[in-house]
């Protein structure tokens, strides 16, 4: 058993704790008088707990995801497969487009048929509320789930998502808040931000 490939398929939220108590059990292992496999470890058991659990969550979200389409009629579409891989092969890509190019639908979508939202959330901000509860709304409808459930929202005082959500919508602000609990983010397995040019001092 490969126990750091078995580490990639775990929720991005969870890797770092079970990396750091899988180096711990080695070293307990490595220095353990009479010598110890790593199974053979007191503590090995609850770790394969907390792995396999993480790992069947990732499958799960995998597995519920429904069939994405892009709409042929907005412009965004024809670029849609050129999106999916400059998103898997950059940490930071920028795109830009007119107003109703379906952008703000379109690029949650286009993370999905990238790979993304298996491991994390989608995370997706608006500078506004009604933008991120209408967003929410609009995305929920195209991917055949409700708000609340595939895809959720958070603003202030009010959150509707759940560790089953692909996408979750929110503003800039919520997003600046949960560094405090998350300084790494490690919840999200892409982030989009959208209407950059619309930014507050956030």
């Amino acid at each position: 058993m490969d126990l750091s490939l078995r580490l990639r398929e775990t929720m991005l939220r969870d890797r770092h704790r079970l990396a750091r108590r899988l180096r711990q059990l080695e070293q307990e292992a490595a220095g353990s008088s009479p010598p110890q496999t790593l199974f053979e470890l007191p503590g090995f058991g609850e770790f394969k707990q907390r792995l396999d659990a993480s790992t069947r969550l990732a499958e799960q979200r995998l597995a519920s995801l429904p069939p994405i389409s892009i709409p042929s009629e907005l412009p965004i579409a024809e670029h849609a497969s050129v999106i999916a891989d400059l998103l898997r092969q950059h940490q930071v890509l920028i795109v830009c487009g007119e107003t109703g190019s379906g952008k703000s639908t379109q690029l949650p979508k286009i993370g999905l048929q990238a790979g993304f939202g298996r491991f994390g959330l989608i995370g997706h901000t608006q500078p506004r509320r009604i933008a991120a509860r209408s967003v929410a709304a609009r995305l929920a409808e195209e991917l055949g789930t409700t708000v609340g459930a595939g895809v959720g929202f958070k603003v202030r005082f009010t959150d509707r998502s759940t560790s089953q959500s692909w996408v979750k919508l929110m503003t800039d602000g919520i997003l600046l808040a949960e560094t405090q609990g998350d300084p790494w983010l490690n919840e999200y397995d892409l982030i989009i931000v959208d209407e950059a040019h619309e930014r507050s001092l956030n």
